[in-house]
């Protein structure tokens, strides 16, 4: 089997902006010598001077999903074989253009701000045009002032899987015991590589984090089909995986489930099953490289320290850092399930 598709996406990411020094966490406020105020600015840029570039995001993705193999029988016997090769990637390019810090503080610096006359109280000091902040700017200045963050990311996920399945093993009393065995041998990769401009400080308002890593993986299982009695079957299963991380971190779990389905009377059937499993972290949060993002909470410290009554006023902008583990641990879980199917007549 194969299966290959492409698709185009462009989204309108909406409206950029820009307030001065962006990067020293003084969210913009300034001090204007002219009037002797503290004043703060932010200048949000309309779609029309963005133009059509400045204002989206551009994504192409390409994606496969393949599988080929063999099965058949072994001899005469009642064991049937099924052994095959699977991958499957996804790659997506993308495209955007965005401010860039410096650039676009000299641009709005040589039409509005104007020179930095000093500080005050650790206050850049401007005197601003300030009927020029709001002037419009057009899409070849906006660009002038923006460059394209270009992206390639890629991963795919391999296996090779053998399994044989014998309805018959043996006999019980009340029917054949049926066994259906697997082993799995297989790898992932991924990469995600980020413009560095965008994991520091150059554009403006934008992060990402970048990373690469690959796992491998290994795992065996068993299930097995047993009648009970006449009326009563069990399904009891086990599997053991084993991971590791190219370069550190390993883990391993096993895991089983058990079902059994009782059927009183012909039309009607009661089941119910219990069973465990495991997911190992995704390739993200084990190689993700150092980044940052934005984010606010309130400032309890300050807040209590000077005895206000309500801290929502106490809101901080942080900037929080964060790395991929590559010793994170899987998540776990149970889970059961119980019900009935009745089917009282044909075709009801």
């Amino acid at each position: 089997t194969l299966l290959m598709s492409k698709n185009k996406v462009t989204v309108d990411t909406g409206s950029r902006f820009w307030y001065p020094h962006y990067n020293n966490g003084l969210q913009g406020y300034v001090w204007n010598s002219a009037e002797n105020t503290l004043e703060t600015y932010q200048r949000i840029f309309a779609p029309e001077e963005q133009g059509r570039d400045g204002g989206f995001y551009d994504s192409n993705s390409d994606s496969y999903s393949a599988a080929f193999g063999i099965k058949g029988v072994f001899g005469e016997s009642d064991w049937n074989y099924e052994a095959y090769y699977s991958r499957s990637g996804f790659k997506v390019t993308s495209d955007q253009w965005w401010p860039l810090v410096d650039a676009m503080d000299q641009f709005f610096r040589d039409q509005f701000m104007g020179p930095q006359l000093g500080t005050y109280y650790g206050y850049p000091v401007y005197e601003p045009n300030k009927p020029a902040l709001y002037q419009a700017i057009t899409p070849e200045q906006f660009r002038s002032f923006s460059d394209v963050i270009h992206n390639v990311s890629r991963t795919w996920t391999q296996n090779f899987n053998a399994q044989v399945v014998n309805p018959n093993l043996f006999q019980l009393p009340a029917g054949p015991v049926g066994v259906a065995a697997v082993v799995q041998v297989g790898n992932q990769f991924w990469d995600n590589p980020v413009d560095p401009r965008v994991s520091g400080d150059a554009f403006f308002g934008i992060n990402g984090t970048s990373g690469q890593g690959k796992r491998e993986n290994q795992a065996v299982g068993v299930e097995f089909a047993v009648p009970i009695f006449e009326k009563l079957s069990a399904n009891l299963s086990t599997r053991y995986d084993r991971y590791k991380n190219v370069g550190g971190g390993s883990d391993a779990k096993a895991t089983y489930k058990i079902g059994l389905e009782y059927r009183p009377i012909d039309t009607l059937l009661v089941r119910g099953s219990y069973g465990t499993a495991f997911r190992a972290p995704d390739l993200h949060y084990v190689f993700a490289g150092p980044g940052n993002d934005e984010t606010s909470a309130e400032d309890l410290y300050s807040c209590r320290l000077e005895g206000a009554s309500d801290c929502s006023d106490y809101e901080r902008n942080l900037i929080r850092s964060r790395t991929g583990n590559r010793q994170l641990d899987p998540e776990t879980s149970t889970s059961w399930s119980a019900g009935f199917v009745w089917s009282p007549a044909i075709g009801l």
